[in-house]
């Protein structure tokens, strides 16, 4: 992943987020975000830990996480997310 660590599909708190046209991350590394499915309600709470070759809205979750959404079946769902700070 990008910040170095190992991909773990169990870990249900890995997310990856777009890049900029720059290479950049459009939400910064290490940022926490809750992710709520659009119109069934659950949320989780997941770490930016990885980029993606994707659409800058979109958000690219561990498998464990997805699963916390929706089944797996499904292979994308509509959500939607918003940045948290924690102190």
């Amino acid at each position: 992943m990008r910040n170095e660590q190992v991909y773990h599909m169990d870990d249900p708190s890995i997310a990856a987020v777009g890049i900029t046209a720059h290479g950049d991350p459009v939400v910064s590394l290490g940022s926490k975000l809750i992710v709520c499915r659009i119109w069934l309600g659950p949320c989780i709470r997941v770490v930016v830990q990885d980029t993606g070759l994707f659409p800058s809205n979109d958000l690219d979750l561990s498998e464990a996480a997805f699963q916390k959404l929706g089944l797996l079946a499904e292979g994308r769902i509509e959500i939607a997310w918003i940045g948290i700070r924690i102190k």
